[in-house]
């Protein structure tokens, strides 16, 4: 269990790198993009198609980093009139129902992007094939269902009562 948590250590700090690189390429895009269209009055074409693809990419990595540092939107109502017990119960539950969707949402982009239309469908402005772009929604995914899956197995050790060496 120490094994996989420290992969999934590991794997969010990775993730974190992903994150800085993408947001200091988009903020160095936008200032370059107002730079050449406001000053030398000759935009770049591109950048705004590219913007808007590195803000979903930075979404989707910060969901998946959301997740590992358990700091998702929830609502407690419910958790904070039950018993302890209870609690920990409906937690595994939620997790495994979170796991089994982000799996299926893995498992059908996966498919959506080899698709034959997707796989040669490309880019108005920058010409490049757009399954590379719609390929980091997968691999976010996998993060994801990686941090979902360890969620999963350290709650599992609380409701068996091995929550002392998650």
């Amino acid at each position: 269990m120490q094994a996989l948590s420290r992969v999934d250590c590991q794997l969010a700090k990775f993730e974190e790198w992903i994150i800085i690189g993408l947001t200091a390429s988009l903020s160095l895009l936008l200032i370059v993009q107002v730079f050449m269209r406001y000053i030398l009055n000759s935009p770049l074409f591109w950048a705004e198609e590219v913007a808007v693809q590195l803000l979903v990419f930075i979404s989707f990595f910060g969901v998946s980093l959301l997740v590992f540092k358990k700091k998702m939107v929830s609502v407690d109502l419910l958790m904070i009139v039950i018993s302890e017990r209870s609690r920990v119960i409906l937690q595994l539950l939620i997790h495994i129902f979170s796991l089994v969707i982000l799996v299926l949402f893995l498992l059908l982009s996966f498919d959506w992007i080899n698709q034959p239309e997707v796989r040669v469908e490309v880019s108005a402005t920058t010409g490049l094939p757009r399954w590379y772009n719609y390929s980091l929604m997968v691999v976010a995914f996998l993060f994801l269902v990686f941090h979902q899956f360890v969620l999963c197995i350290q709650q599992t050790g609380l409701v068996f009562g091995r929550g002392d060496n998650v």
